[in-house]
């Protein structure tokens, strides 16, 4: 995989834009249907994106719940599609700091020790959804729906005459 990591601003700036983009579409991702393929989860690795990753991946609206990246994508035997734009994903990693130290009594020497102080930095990775790529050979995903609306319910949402 590629790792990059960035200033802070940059990164922050792309996801906004990314959701800002489907704001002007129309799309806002929290209003949508109960249909779901699935939670979003890496194509080679299998493990599922979590917290905001999930929430962003899962707004993009693609037929399959599989990611990967460039690098995996090359791997794997197939070519991200000409035009198609990756989404970053991002997590924090905790790396050791080059100018702050920390010291701590050894539990079991109980000798002081001078270590670096460990900070979070944001990296990320970027991802394309299979249905961007050249792969054919995945786990489709079919929608599904779980939502099964209450008639009583319906009737009286209907039966508002002020509705927000």
């Amino acid at each position: 995989m590629n790792m990059t990591t960035t200033a802070r601003g940059d990164i922050y700036e792309r996801v906004t834009k990314i959701i800002l983009e489907q704001l002007e579409k129309g799309d806002i991702a929290w209003r949508k249907g109960w249909a779901t393929t699935g939670r979003p989860k890496n194509l080679i690795s299998g493990k599922e994106y979590n917290g905001f990753n999930a929430f962003l991946l899962s707004s993009l609206g693609y037929s399959s719940s599989y990611f990967l990246t460039f690098n995996q994508c090359n791997q794997r035997g197939g070519k991200v599609k000409a035009g198609e734009k990756s989404c970053p994903i991002v997590y924090f990693d905790f790396i050791p700091s080059k100018w702050e130290k920390v010291t701590t009594t050894d539990k079991v020497t109980g000798e002081e020790v001078t270590k670096p102080k460990m900070v979070a930095m944001l990296k990320h990775y970027n991802v394309f959804n299979v249905t961007q790529t050249t792969i054919t050979d995945y786990p489709k995903t079919e929608a599904k729906s779980t939502f099964n609306p209450i008639k009583e319910a319906e009737t009286i949402v209907k039966g508002y005459t002020d509705m927000p």
